[in-house]
């Protein structure tokens, strides 16, 4: 099963590791065109790879959810 790289550990640390537009530019409106209630809720995730950015780590605590 293959999941965004925001739902899984894994890719919250490859994602907290690329410079900010980069970042911004994979979840824009454009990108996510047609399924923007799939897409993350951004400040959630912004905040999220924050934290991924200053522990270092990421955890998969139970099923994916929506950030």
């Amino acid at each position: 099963m293959v999941f965004p790289a925001h739902l899984s550990s894994g890719g919250k640390l490859l994602l907290a590791a690329l410079p900010p537009a980069e970042r911004e530019s994979l979840y824009s409106d454009e990108k996510w065109a047609g399924r923007l209630d799939q897409r993350p809720a951004l400040p959630a995730l912004r905040r999220e790879l924050a934290t991924v950015r200053e522990r270092g780590f990421s955890l998969n605590k139970g099923a994916p959810r929506r950030a």
